[in-house]
């Protein structure tokens, strides 16, 4: 859609870095793969891939993408690129994990990942009748990981992720609840390992949080940004709020093996980065505390 991807892109590949590639896979024609299949430092061609089938891939992103997307992973197979998956695991598709994982597979890719529907922008509006219910979730993990069984590590995710964590808090004794101490809101990689800049100059410390606005990058060096941002040093400091301060997370006997979610989730929801991510509650999970705040 961009008439100039190619001159960024070129302009990437000249730099010291490598760099990974996030589409739909709709406009990428035969031309367009070969040419993306000639950039030796592209990692990875990131393809969103909600569906084995029109009707489960339809629902979520719009009629007819289903085969557009799979007409341009078939180009993009002819080469040799590093091909990898996303899936929003939803209502619609939480049936069809099974082919949407072997597509994956007869395409060649490298991974596939099987991520929780966010609660930002159209996901927020969307989000209860897109979202699983507690059962729902708990057997698409079950399921999740059989299909890891069968396919290896090419089968990852938000949802594997979040169960190993559900799994290690259900280990914990009472004695272990007893003596544990408060962990902090740590959990998140934003401003210790990377940043985002949005497409227009606006620099953030994730793409998950677009309105946290720290600079601008035609006007201020991005180290001045990285280094002396109120906004950024303002989102670092919660690595330093003790889940024991939070009311909500005040008396879990969980907080040494928690630490408060992805801070995206209370941004969209109660316009704060420190609060606890109820999308990712342990409590919660186990239906000990009910949650309505969607």
């Amino acid at each position: 859609m961009r008439g100039d991807i190619w001159e960024l892109m070129d302009a990437l590949h000249r730099l010291p870095m490598r760099f990974a590639l996030n589409t739909n896979a709709m406009l990428v024609d035969r031309r367009c793969a070969e040419r993306l299949s000639q950039y030796d430092k592209l990692d990875e061609i990131m393809i969103s891939l909600d569906g084995s089938c029109s009707e489960s891939h339809d629902p979520l992103r719009g009629g007819g993408t289903f085969k557009a997307v799979l007409r341009g992973i078939e180009n993009l197979a002819q080469f040799p690129v590093p091909l990898s998956f996303y899936c929003t695991v939803n209502r619609y598709n939480v049936g069809d994990l099974d082919g949407i994982a072997k597509l994956a597979k007869d395409f060649n890719g490298m991974a596939i990942k099987f991520n929780d529907l966010i609660p930002e922008g159209r996901g927020l509006k969307n989000y209860r009748e897109l979202a699983l219910g507690r059962d729902q979730w708990n057997r698409a993990l079950d399921q999740l990981r059989r299909l890891r069984r069968i396919y290896g590590p090419m089968i990852s995710g938000t949802i594997l992720d979040l169960g190993e964590i559900y799994d290690s808090l259900s280990r914990l004794t009472p004695e272990d609840q007893a003596q544990s101490a408060s962990n902090t809101l740590a959990g998140c990689g934003a401003l210790i390992q990377e940043c985002a800049v949005r497409p227009d100059g606006w620099i953030v410390p994730c793409d998950r949080l677009p309105n946290l606005l720290a600079g601008h990058i035609k006007e201020k060096r991005f180290a001045q940004i990285w280094r002396s941002s109120e906004v950024f040093e303002r989102f670092r400091r919660r690595r330093e709020v003790s889940l024991s301060e939070l009311p909500e997370c005040r008396n879990c006997g969980y907080r040494s093996l928690c630490t408060g979610g992805c801070p995206a989730v209370p941004n969209a929801l109660f316009d704060s980065i420190t609060a606890r991510d109820p999308l990712g509650c342990y409590r919660i999970h186990l239906g000990q505390e009910d949650f309505r705040g969607i």
